[in-house]
C-alpha cells in the first residue's frame, strides 16, 4: 500500500531505476547464452564488461533525456 502512494512521487525516475535492473537481467542472460563470459576471471575482461553494460544504461539514459 505504501509502494503504491510512493509511486506517485518518484514516477519520473522510473525509467532511471528500471534501466540499470534491465541491464543486469540482459547481462545474466547473456552471461547464460555465452558461457565464455563465467571463465574470463581476468580484471580487463571484468572491467570492460561492466564499461559496455554502463555504455548500455548510458544510451538508455541519452535517447530517454532525448524524447
Amino acid at each position: 500500500m505504501l509502494a503504491y502512494f510512493w509511486l506517485g512521487e518518484v514516477r519520473q525516475a522510473v525509467p532511471f531505476i528500471l534501466a540499470p535492473s534491465a541491464a543486469s537481467f540482459i547481462d545474466v542472460a547473456a552471461a547464460d547464452l555465452i558461457p565464455g563470459l563465467h571463465r574470463q576471471v581476468a580484471p580487463a575482461a571484468s572491467m570492460r564488461q561492466l564499461v559496455l553494460l554502463l555504455a548500455g544504461i548510458g544510451t538508455i539514459a541519452l535517447l530517454h533525456l532525448r524524447s
